[in-house]
C-alpha cells in the first residue's frame, strides 16, 4: 500500500492596509497610494463633466449642471481591507462655492453602502463654500460599512442643483484608527448633576441625532438641572434618536454583572418604543433593543406622566453589543406609530470596573500596598465581625464564593482559570465603619488588586491598593477607614496561570452601635420606618403640626442621599437637619408647598453625619404624619 500524502496548509497573506492610504493625490501626508488601472478606477455615474486629467495627477474637477442628479465613485478591483481604519478618518481637500448638500459615500461588499452629507446647515466636517481649498475630515465611524470588504473607496452624489457649479477634490486618503475613549467608574452621557469620572461632551465627542426629523422638541420639565430631552413625534409614523459618538468607545469596563445604564424617563403615551445600544459599523448588526410596551414595561417604568429612574443592567445589552467598540451609546426608537410625549434626562453609565486609582508603596506580604485614607467616616471603627452579616458574591466561580466566608480554612473559593479581571463583592446590608480586611490566599493569589468602598454601587472610593505579589500561600491584611455598605475586591492580575483562590475572608469594623430612630409623637412605632418593610409605617398623633423624627445611624457616615417614602399623610412643610453629636444641628434643606398623596422625597445630603432629623411643621391632611421607609445612600 502507498502511504497517503499528508495535506499541507499555508497562511493567507495579510491584506489589511495601514498608514495613511491614498485614494487620489500626492499629498505629503500619504504613505501609500492605490493605483489607477491596477487597484482602482474612477467612474462618473451622471452629470459630472470632468475638467481635469487623472493621469496627470491634477485635482479632480467636475462641472455639474442644473436639473439632474450627479454622482461618481472610485471602484476597487478587489475588496480593500481597511480593518485598521474603522476608528480613523476619510480625509480630502474640497473646493466649491455651491451651497448644495454634497453626499460623500463608501461602499462595501458585505455591508452595503453608507453616506454622510456635507450640509451648510448641518455637519460641514471642515468644508467652507468660499471657492478656496479646505481640508475635510470625516470620522469613519459615521459610515455604516464593513471595513474588511471595501468595494468603492470614495463616492460623491447629490440631487439636481438649482444652479450649475464646479466641484474640485484632491488628496483623498484614509488615516488609521485613533485610540478609543475608555470610560470607567461613572460615565455621564447627558446629566447636569451626576458626579461622574468622565462625561460625553456634545459637539466634541459626538452629537445627539434626531433620525429623519421624526421628533419635535416640546417644553421640558427636567428631572434634574435645567434641561431635559422632551419630544413629541412629527407624524412620520415612526420616531428615533441616538447619542452617536464621532469615534468608537471602548466600554469594556462596564461589561460586568453589576454595571448599569441609568436614565430618568417620563411618558403618558401608550405607544411601544425601544431603548438600544449599537457597536460596529454595519447596520442592524451588533445592535440590541429592549422593548418598552404598555402593560409590560420593564425595569419598573410606569406610563403615568411622572418621572421614573430606570436602571438597565449593561449585561442586557452586551450579549449582542461588542462593548469594546460602541458607537451609539443610547438610542430611542419607535416603529408602531406616533408618540404624544416622551421625556428623558440624567443619562449615565455606572459600575465601570477599573479607572485611575491612586496608589502608594508600603511593604505587605511580598507586594506593594496602599491603604487609602479617603474616608466616609470621621469616627473610629470597632472590631465587630462584619463577615457574619455580609452577603458575598463573585463575578465568576469554579468553587463557590461561600467557601471563603464559611469559617472553614480547608475550603476555598476559586475563580475561572485564565481571566485577570475578577471581582468579589461584600454587601454588609447597611453602612458600617470599616477597620481591617484580611485575605487568606491559596497559592493562586492576586499579584495586583484594589479594595474599594461604596454606599450605592455607583460611586466607588479606593480604600487600598496592592501590587507586586508572587505565587504562593500568603495572608494580606489591610487597615481600612470609612463607613460603607459595599466592599469590593477588584483583582486585575494573577500570579499563576490559573484563576484566583481564597481560603477565607475576614472583615472587622462597626462601632458596637446599631442604627435607631425615635419620634416626638407616634401612634405606630418610628422603628417601622427603618425596618426594611414597605408595608409597615410610622404614624404620628393626629392633628399635631410640630413633630420631629430623629434617625441615629450609629456612627458618623458619608451620606449622599436620604430617601423618605411618605404615605398619603405626608408633610407639606419640613426641614432636614444633620448632626455629628446630636446637639449641634446643620440645616440640610427646607421644604414647603409639597404635594399631597404618596410620594418619595430624594434629598441630596452630601455630608458626614451620625444623626438626621426630619422636623415637620405643616401637615397635608387632617391626620398626622406617616412614613413607610427612610433610607440613606
Amino acid at each position: 500500500m502507498t502511504a497517503a500524502t499528508a495535506p499541507s496548509f499555508s497562511l493567507a497573506a495579510d491584506t489589511a492596509k495601514s498608514g495613511n492610504l491614498g485614494v487620489f493625490g500626492d499629498s505629503s501626508d500619504i504613505s501609500e497610494s492605490l493605483t489607477f488601472g491596477t487597484d482602482i478606477e474612477l467612474y462618473v455615474w451622471n452629470n459630472m463633466e470632468s475638467q481635469s486629467s487623472v493621469d496627470e495627477s491634477d485635482a479632480l474637477e467636475f462641472q455639474i449642471d442644473t436639473g439632474e442628479w450627479y454622482g461618481m465613485g472610485v471602484w476597487m478591483h478587489y475588496d480593500l481591507n481597511l480593518m485598521n481604519y474603522q476608528n480613523g478618518h476619510l480625509n480630502f481637500r474640497m473646493k466649491t462655492t455651491s451651497e448644495e448638500t454634497i453626499g460623500i459615500g463608501i461602499n462595501s461588499t458585505s455591508g452595503g453602502e453608507s453616506w454622510v452629507d456635507l450640509s451648510v446647515e448641518g455637519d460641514t466636517f471642515g468644508l467652507e463654500r468660499d471657492g478656496q481649498w479646505h481640508e475635510v475630515s470625516i470620522p469613519l465611524s459615521k459610515f455604516g460599512v464593513d471595513y474588511n470588504t471595501i468595494s468603492q473607496a470614495f463616492m460623491v452624489r447629490g440631487d439636481g442643483p438649482s444652479e450649475a457649479f464646479t466641484l474640485s477634490i484632491d488628496d483623498i486618503y484614509f488615516s488609521e484608527s485613533v485610540e478609543k475613549t475608555t470610560p470607567s467608574g461613572t460615565f455621564s452621557l447627558y446629566s447636569e448633576n451626576t458626579e461622574a469620572d468622565s462625561s460625553f461632551e456634545l459637539g466634541t465627542d459626538g452629537n445627539l441625532y434626531i433620525w429623519g426629523e421624526t421628533l419635535i422638541e416640546t417644553s421640558p420639565s427636567p428631572y434634574e438641572g435645567s434641561e431635559s430631552l422632551s419630544y413629541t413625534s412629527a407624524g412620520a409614523g415612526w420616531f428615533g434618536m441616538a447619542f452617536t459618538s464621532d469615534y468608537y468607545y471602548d466600554m469594556s469596563a462596564f461589561d460586568n454583572d453589576t454595571a448599569t445604564l441609568n436614565f430618568a424617563l417620563k411618558s403618558s403615551s401608550t405607544t411601544t418604543f425601544k431603548i438600544g445600544m449599537k457597536s460596529g459599523s454595519i447596520d442592524d448588526v451588533e445592535q440590541k433593543w429592549i422593548d418598552f410596551a404598555n402593560g409590560a414595561d420593564p425595569y419598573g417604568f410606569a406610563r403615568d406622566g411622572q418621572w421614573h429612574q430606570i436602571s438597565i443592567p449593561v449585561s442586557d445589552f452586551s450579549d449582542e453589543v461588542d462593548m469594546s467598540n460602541v458607537v451609539q451609546l443610547f438610542e430611542l426608537l419607535g416603529v408602531d406609530g406616533e408618540i404624544s410625549d416622551i421625556e428623558i434626562d440624567n443619562i449615565y453609565f455606572s459600575g465601570g470596573i477599573g479607572g485611575n486609582d491612586d496608589s502608594g508603596d508600603d511593604s505587605d506580604s511580598g507586594g506593594d500596598e496602599d491603604d487609602s485614607e479617603d474616608s466616609g467616616d470621621s469616627g473610629e471603627a470597632g472590631s465587630q465581625d462584619l463577615i457574619a452579616q455580609a452577603t458575598v458574591t463573585a463575578s465568576n466561580e469554579i468553587q463557590p464564593i461561600a467557601n471563603a466566608v464559611d469559617g472553614n480554612s480547608s475550603t476555598r473559593w476559586e475563580s475561572a482559570h485564565g481571566g485577570d479581571s475578577v471581582w468579589v463583592l461584600l454587601d454588609l446590608g447597611e453602612a458600617e465603619a470599616l477597620n481591617t480586611l484580611t485575605i487568606d490566599w491559596e497559592t493562586a493569589n492576586a499579584a495586583t488588586y484594589t479594595v474599594q468602598g461604596s454606599n450605592d454601587t455607583i460611586s466607588w472610593t479606593t480604600l487600598a491598593n496592592f501590587s507586586g505579589g508572587s505565587a504562593g500561600e500568603r495572608t494580606d491584611e489591610h487597615s481600612l477607614s470609612g463607613s460603607y455598605r459595599y466592599v469590593r475586591l477588584y483583582f486585575t492580575e494573577r500570579s499563576t496561570s490559573y484563576g484566583y483562590s481564597i481560603w477565607e475572608l475576614g472583615l472587622t469594623g462597626g462601632d458596637g452601635q446599631a442604627s435607631s430612630i425615635s419620634a416626638t409623637s407616634e401612634l405606630q412605632s418610628a422603628e417601622l420606618a427603618i425596618d426594611g418593610d414597605s408595608n409597615t409605617r410610622w404614624e404620628s398623633a393626629h392633628g399635631v403640626d410640630n413633630v420631629s423624627l430623629t434617625y441615629d445611624l450609629g456612627s458618623v457616615q458619608s451620606i449622599g442621599t436620604l430617601n423618605i417614602d411618605w404615605e398619603t399623610a405626608n408633610a407639606a412643610a419640613y426641614t432636614l437637619l444633620g448632626s455629628t453629636d446630636g446637639s449641634n444641628w446643620t440645616t440640610v434643606e427646607s421644604f414647603s408647598g409639597m404635594g399631597t398623596g404618596e410620594r418619595t422625597d430624594a434629598i441630596t445630603v452630601e455630608g458626614n453625619y451620625r444623626y438626621l432629623k426630619i422636623d415637620c411643621t405643616e401637615r397635608n391632611t387632617v391626620y398626622g404624619y406617616s412614613i413607610w421607609e427612610i433610607s440613606t445612600y
